[in-house]
């Protein structure tokens, strides 16, 4: 079941399998948590911090540069949407139903962190629709029987 994970950081395997993705493809680490292109993109794995429960804490480390990106789980960027897109609800469930298909997310931590009104409205209207739409997901083909990355790496 995808419904509460409590492990909601990139393991070890998943932050090598994705640095070396970047590395191929002329990234250049310039810390252990950032790499850089040579068109001035910058990509940060943020810090993983079993401390933080909220799935909104890493975005504390998105600068306001345009070329900067986090690597970010599932649920941290379901968080993210859902902070961003509250108030265009129809792109957001399209956005949230694409994420879902591709990699379920922890829909109640979500849920649990909401800091804003629009962000709890929004869950309060369409959470047990996400909710249908991940388990329909979850137990059919492909994703049923898929392993996660750190398991293939």
């Amino acid at each position: 079941r995808y419904d509460r994970s409590d492990y909601d950081m990139l393991s070890p395997p998943q932050r090598k399998y994705l640095l070396k993705l970047l590395l191929d493809n002329s990234g250049r680490q310039i810390t252990g948590r950032k790499v850089a292109f040579e068109d001035g993109t910058t990509i940060t794995f943020p810090r993983a911090n079993a401390m933080s429960p909220s799935p909104g804490d890493v975005l504390e480390e998105l600068s306001q540069d345009e070329g900067h990106f986090l690597v970010l789980t599932p649920t941290q960027l379901a968080y993210a949407l859902i902070k961003e897109l509250h108030d265009e609800p129809e792109l957001l469930m399209s956005e949230l139903n694409k994420l879902i298909t591709a990699q379920p997310i922890n829909l109640y931590k979500v849920q649990d962190y909401a800091e804003s009104e629009g962000m709890k409205s929004f869950l309060r209207k369409n959470l047990e629709s996400l909710k249908a739409a991940q388990e329909t997901i979850t137990t059919s083909e492909p994703m049923k029987n898929r392993r996660h990355l750190g398991a293939i790496c």
